[in-house]
């Protein structure tokens, strides 16, 4: 089954570190996590400590902060949607959709996605039992893949009202596809082919 010290690391790429994009919705951010939205997170104090001494450079990371960043993920993401009881592939792709766009957005897509396959799920965007046990009953490979292009299509959404996020956005769908297996021999969930980047990638 899944491993949070697998999925990590692409988490801790595509996040970076320390962030106060005025265009940014969440606000002030360090390694993807939102002021805003986590107000409590334990970092915050040392972060405001810092800088009193003068403004934080943009993406900066400060070490002694790994373990709660760490920590964050595993509570508030890792464990809440039941990922370390599905396959790696799977969890790593529902894992980035959902810091990037929102736990509630990933999994709606994902029951969306289950319940075109015959599943009959409340499109509610938590992952419970239900949710979780379709997930197990399926070809996660596959599942996968069609998770991937459901966040294709949304992120060709989200452009068209942020297109200032378009290149990192982009960038970002780029280097999760590298985390998909070829493509599966047995037609699974509907999923015939990966969808093609190209309809929102051409261009950086």
């Amino acid at each position: 089954m899944a491993e949070f010290k697998i999925s990590y690391p692409i988490i801790e790429r595509n996040e970076g570190g320390y962030a106060n994009n005025p265009l940014d919705n969440g606000g002030e951010t360090y390694c993807g996590i939102s002021r805003k939205y986590h107000p409590s997170w334990g970092g915050w104090d040392f972060i405001d400590k810092i800088k009193t001494s003068g403004a934080i450079g943009n993406n900066t990371v400060f070490s002694s902060l790994a373990s709660l960043v760490e920590g964050f993920y595993i509570k508030v993401y890792w464990n809440k949607l039941w990922l370390p009881y599905f396959k790696q592939e799977f969890a790593t792709q529902l894992l980035d959709f959902a810091v990037n766009s929102g736990k509630g957005r990933a999994v709606k897509e994902l029951q969306k996605i289950l319940n075109r396959s015959g599943f009959r799920l409340a499109v509610d965007g938590s992952m419970g039992k239900l949710t979780a046990r379709a997930v197990q009953s399926v070809n996660q490979s596959d599942l996968a893949k069609a998770l991937f292009n459901a966040r294709v299509a949304f992120i060709k959404e989200e452009i068209k009202d942020q297109p200032h996020f378009a290149k990192v956005w982009k960038s970002r769908l780029r280097y999760l596809q590298g985390f998909l297996s070829s493509p599966s021999t047995q037609v699974a969930l509907g999923v015939v082919a990966l969808l093609t980047l190209g309809l929102i990638l051409k261009s950086n």
